[in-house]
């Protein structure tokens, strides 16, 4: 029984966001988020999820190049945001720019920027 806790703490460990794991991780999740909330376009746009993957993850590591440069990686934001994304389609709504702003500030000095400066 004494093996549950520590197991436990061990996955948690193990599930920490981190820098390194951001791009592949929000690739991944707007993704899906798209696929599942915008169909149409998405598949006007990719072939598949894949395709999409590979699409985002190149922007998203751009940011994360940019970012890390002089700003602060903030997990729990990451997490906040892959949560965000998760969202049922209906409970999203008209909200996405308020929705998606949340993975914009993972970084914590993208609120000090200029908008002309961020690679979106």
């Amino acid at each position: 029984m004494r093996r549950v806790p520590v197991l436990l703490l061990l996955l948690a460990a193990s599930c920490k966001m981190t820098e390194e794991r951001w791009p592949d991780k929000i690739a991944k999740a707007s993704c899906k988020f798209e696929e599942r909330c915008h169909t149409a376009s998405f598949y006007y746009n990719y072939r598949d999820v894949d395709q999409c993957v590979e699409h985002e993850l190149q922007i998203w590591q751009e940011h994360t190049d940019f970012y890390e440069k002089d700003c602060t990686f903030q997990p729990d934001l990451a997490k906040d945001c892959l949560r965000a994304l998760d969202r049922r389609c209906k409970k999203a709504g008209r909200e996405y720019d308020e929705l998606f702003q949340v993975c914009l500030e993972v970084w914590d000095c993208v609120q000090d920027l200029d908008g002309e400066d961020l690679p979106l």
